[in-house]
């Protein structure tokens, strides 16, 4: 199998996982929320949803891998779609860590700025890689 690399020159595969996730809210939602969690919060039965977020997730794979400029890659994902799953899960959560690590670091002084605010901050620029 290739090896799924999300950064730098393939952050296309990065757009196209966060546009998806925008786009079907619910679905990430699904996806990706701590359902365990939610429903305890809510104080509900927990029910498993495993064969609709594999659907989800096909669904997500598709949108990122059918069309990648990687032969190799959008050729296996076509005899293999299932082996993409993992990747993407391992993807957003990092991508969620980062996010997380960034708020902490900005903490207050970026709240309600705008991206060229910030960008015209030097201070935040190194913070956020810039």
């Amino acid at each position: 199998p290739p090896t799924i690399h999300w950064d730098k020159k393939n952050s296309p595969r990065t757009a196209c996982l966060i546009e998806w996730c925008k786009v079907n809210q619910d679905a990430r939602f699904k996806i990706f929320s701590d359902s365990a969690k939610d429903v305890n919060e809510e104080g509900c039965a927990c029910q498993q949803m495993t064969t609709q977020k594999n659907v989800y997730l096909q669904q997500l794979a598709a949108a990122i891998f059918e069309n990648d400029e990687d032969l190799k890659v959008r050729k296996y994902f076509k005899d293999h779609p299932l082996a993409f799953m993992k990747p993407i899960q391992g993807c957003y959560f990092s991508l969620c860590r980062k996010y997380n690590e960034i708020n902490v670091q900005l903490g207050q002084t970026g709240a309600g700025l705008s991206f060229e605010a910030i960008s015209g901050n030097e201070k935040m620029k190194s913070i956020l890689g810039m």
